[in-house]
């Protein structure tokens, strides 16, 4: 449904808020004749409604009575581990040479320009 939403130009998640705001019957006659509007798939109007009331069962119900709830936060499980300063200066001091001489052995050896081949 957000696939076929998009389609429509009409953002799933806003059009979600707005359906549930409204009451059942509305919401699904509305969300029916967008079902019915989705380019490339043919739905007879009944079935068109059956898809709706199913799909608007499904949406959250909007107590206004209510305060709204305050957002909440999320944060990525997983960071990057963070390597101390130190730790930091003596891998460069690894992998430099390392780097170096597995150049060195796929280029067949350290050239210094003495017109040794």
């Amino acid at each position: 449904m957000i696939s076929a939403l998009s389609r429509l130009g009409i953002d799933p998640w806003q059009e979600a808020g707005r359906l549930s705001s409204l009451a059942r019957r509305e919401a699904v006659e509305q969300l029916a004749r967008l079902i019915a509007e989705i380019p490339g798939i043919f739905r007879p109007a009944g079935e068109a409604r059956e898809i709706a009331d199913r799909l608007v069962g499904l949406l959250p119900k909007h107590d206004d009575s209510r305060a709204a709830t305050p957002q909440i936060q999320i944060s990525p499980r997983y960071s990057r581990p963070k390597i101390p300063k130190p730790s930091q200066f003596w891998l460069a001091c690894f992998v430099l040479p390392a780097a170096v001489l597995v150049s060195a052995i796929i280029h067949g050896g350290f050239m210094f320009g003495f017109g040794v081949p």
